[in-house]
């Protein structure tokens, strides 16, 4: 199962009703951070994300409102003897901020915080994979450089076909196991591969957040076909102007994103403090891509 928690859904500066941007995506007992603006952990306290849980962290850029969060909850964590090492991957600048905060207030770190810092050359890859997912990121196009990150659950092997598996006669027991993983087995003087007894492999599931950016070749390049199309969208329709001046996306810019992407389904975040008309915000993005919806503070999602 995969869960995203809509932390923060706000954008410059927290209300009553929307902190600061951050999601989380709870995955296989693990927990993925993007962004962490401040509040963060007072919002992870608030709808159940354990901060131990967390082994890697994604900032996207370093404006205010995405990562002053950080420090804070990283000293929470040091605060009660975390030991598991965290990775953070953000935008170079992130390491000398987090080595002076430590400084500063004297942190001597019970963990190992390995700080991961992505160079403004970087053109777009994979930051981090394991057995299970991976995470790959491109640059946006927002007033300083700008991370775009997409969540990508790997394939898994298809389920077992008893009627292919018919003619092999397997038992029960580790070898169909082996072929479950992925492995060829030999049974009887045979080699059996994966693709001979199970179905077509499961489709792994995608996530792509678009932060802080104006409309962006990249951001389709990044969510093509993805399942969940997170996308900021600080500006209604109106106001394009202000929008491009400011290098943020409208919701029209949203919803094109999401169109030409062939994205499933689209969520806008990063919601300013002057529209209180959500549905409005929401009803100009359904004029391009049906599928749209508005985030708030507390939202969960499960791919």
């Amino acid at each position: 199962m995969i869960e995203v928690v809509f932390l923060g859904t706000g954008s410059a500066l927290p209300t009553k009703e929307r902190m600061l941007p951050s999601i989380a995506i709870n995955y296989n007992g693990e927990t993925i951070l993007f962004d962490c603006g401040e509040g963060t952990q007072f919002q992870m306290s608030n709808f159940g994300i354990k901060p131990f849980k967390i082994k890697n962290i994604f900032i996207s850029h370093l404006h205010g409102d995405h990562f002053f969060g950080l420090p804070g909850l990283l000293s929470t964590m040091n605060l009660f003897k975390r030991t598991e090492e965290i990775n953070i991957f953000g935008p170079e600048g992130i390491k000398n901020f987090l080595l002076e905060c430590f400084k500063i207030t004297n942190m001597t770190k019970r963990y190992d915080i390995n700080i991961i810092e992505i160079p403004d050359s970087f053109e777009g890859g994979i930051l981090f994979e394991n057995e299970n997912y991976f995470i790959q990121s491109i640059p946006l196009e927002h007033s300083i450089f700008d991370l775009g990150f997409r969540f990508q659950e790997k394939n898994k092997p298809g389920h077992y076909n008893l009627e292919k598996a018919k003619k092999f006669n397997l038992p029960i027991g580790p070898l169909i196991g082996e072929l479950k993983k992925g492995n060829s087995v030999f049974y009887n003087n045979q080699k059996i591969n994966p693709e001979d007894v199970l179905d077509e492999p499961i489709k792994g599931k995608s996530i792509t957040i678009i932060t802080d950016t104006k409309f962006s070749e990249n951001a389709i390049k990044l969510a093509k076909d993805t399942d969940l199309l997170i996308h900021e969208a600080t500006f209604e329709e109106s106001l394009i102007d202000k929008a491009k001046e400011m290098n943020h996306s409208t919701t029209i810019d949203a919803a094109q994103t999401a169109l030409l992407s062939n994205s499933q389904k689209l969520i806008i975040t990063h919601i300013s403090a002057r529209n209180e008309d959500l549905d409005k915000l929401v009803n100009e993005c359904k004029k391009i891509f049906i599928n749209s919806h508005y985030a708030y503070d507390s939202l969960r999602i499960i791919l």
